[in-house]
């Protein structure tokens, strides 16, 4: 809690690591494993090293690298053959990994870092890096052959992976590299401004990429995004994608949209092959890839651009610019070097 740098913190679990729940008693605690730096310190945080083969964070339990004070926060390192974030509480809200930097304090966040074979984050739970303040977030990077983005928590937030910034701090990066990325069922990656910030980008490397709901009653579809909040002067992230294959269905989106005077970001795709399909009935939206001024907005958006050797957009599936507000859309630009696609339309 001075101004010494702390060490690090290393969880070895040959087998697993569970960190689980909260106390059932009149004052509930949050099962927590934390290298937070404290009110008033201003020496760094310690790192946090996790390395097992299974780590399991669920039931509203949290693994915690968080700024209270102005010394940076330490790294969330976590290493394991399988990661699993399920659900969270009514009292703590969503398990998850975490680096955010609180109001008041002036500290830069900690990076996480996860590697993993195959990482699952379901029901509600999340990782993040988040800046309330003036500082800059930590990156997130995540190294993992499986990754299974699934549902919402029973009061609809989201499972996902974030970087998010809401004051005038910068936003951290969010960089995935894995064989196989699925976002299904509300499930959401996302990089939000809502200050005067800039937001970090979302980076994605992966052989396949497919965005969908197992249900046609699911009410929230699965997105990947950059957003500039209302009431936000700040500058959006961008989202770049590379992959071998990119499917969206079901409603399902990649979108950059600015609700505020900040500017949008930039989508760059480039795929081998991508298939949009289909709209989600229950939201009345289609699938597909967007870039959008809202009502009110004065910011400009972004420029979208994708590259790919064939594109089938079918089923009332979109690529599309709006705006609705004073802010100028961007630029479209589509390369396909074999073949592009066009059928069907939304009537059932």
């Amino acid at each position: 809690s001075g101004d010494a740098t702390a060490g690090s913190i290393t969880l070895n679990g040959a087998e697993s690591v569970s960190i689980t729940g909260v106390s059932q008693n009149n004052i509930p605690f949050v099962s927590v494993v934390s290298t937070d730096t404290t009110i008033g310190s201003t020496g760094a945080g310690a790192d946090l090293n996790i390395d097992t083969r299974y780590l399991l964070v669920a039931g509203g339990a949290q693994v915690n690298s968080a700024v209270f004070g102005s010394g940076e926060g330490g790294t969330l390192n976590v290493k394991a053959e399988r990661v699993e974030l399920i659900s969270g509480s009514p009292v703590a809200g969503a398990s998850g990994l975490f680096a955010p930097i609180v109001p008041g304090a002036t500290g830069d966040g900690g990076d996480i870092n996860v590697e993993a074979d195959s990482l699952l984050v379901a029901g509600g739970a999340q990782g993040f890096t988040l800046s309330v303040s003036s500082s800059k977030a930590g990156d997130f990077n995540i190294n993992a052959q499986e990754i299974e983005l699934s549902g919402t928590s029973p009061n609809g937030t989201p499972s996902g992976l974030f970087t998010n910034t809401f004051v005038d701090g910068d936003g951290g990066n969010l960089t995935i590299d894995t064989d196989s990325l699925l976002v299904t069922d509300g499930a959401d990656i996302g990089s939000n401004v809502g200050g005067v910030g800039t937001a970090g980008n979302i980076t994605i490397r992966a052989n396949t990429i497919e965005l969908n709901s197992s249900s046609s009653s699911i009410e929230d579809s699965s997105s990947i995004s950059v957003q500039v909040e209302p009431e936000a002067t700040g500058i959006s992230g961008n989202i770049s994608i590379e992959t071998s294959s990119l499917k969206l269905s079901d409603g399902t989106q990649i979108n950059a949209s600015v609700f505020g005077s900040g500017e949008g970001g930039d989508i760059d795709i480039t795929a081998k092959e991508i298939a949009l399909t289909g709209f989600s009935s229950v939201e009345g939206i289609p699938t597909g890839i967007f870039a959008s001024v809202f009502l009110n907005a004065t910011g400009n958006n972004g420029n979208v651009t994708v590259t790919t050797d064939n594109l089938n957009n079918s089923e009332g599936a979109q690529i599309a610019f709006s705006t609705g507000g004073a802010g100028a859309a961007g630029n479209l630009t589509v390369i396909a070097t074999e073949s592009i696609e066009l059928t069907g339309n939304a009537i059932e």
